[in-house]
């Protein structure tokens, strides 16, 4: 498993967790990463109106295998054996969540939620 890489020791100028970057500082945050050695996950969000949407687009730019359902528990799954497996850190930078707030209050808030519980039982 790789060593979980604390973002804000790269990106002192990122907000505290979760990390809702405004879309200008996009560019900064891609270059910040890659500098550091990380390979980048890009997903546009825009379209997706429900958590299996968007579990779908992460799924989709993880490159999670045929059998990944859109679920959490898939999920979990997934990008545990995505961590082991991989041999460089990871990042996901998800575009356009702000209209996925405004098609799906509930979806939005859950999903930066479970990430979020994600990131925390990983690191």
């Amino acid at each position: 498993m790789n060593e979980w890489i604390p973002l804000r020791t790269i990106a002192p100028w990122l907000p505290q967790q979760p990390y809702l970057v405004d879309p200008g500082d996009h560019t900064r945050l891609r270059s910040v990463l890659r500098a550091a050695g990380f390979a980048l996950a890009e997903i546009d969000v825009g379209g997706a109106a429900d958590e299996r949407a968007f579990l779908g687009l992460l799924g989709g730019a993880l490159g999670f295998p045929d059998y990944y359902r859109a679920n959490w528990d898939g999920f979990d799954d997934c990008v545990g054996d995505l961590m082991r497996d991989s041999a460089e850190p990871i990042a996901v930078l998800i575009e356009n969540s702000d209209e996925m707030l405004r098609a799906n209050q509930h979806a939005f808030v859950r999903s930066v939620h479970l990430l979020q519980e994600v990131v925390e039982s990983v690191s």
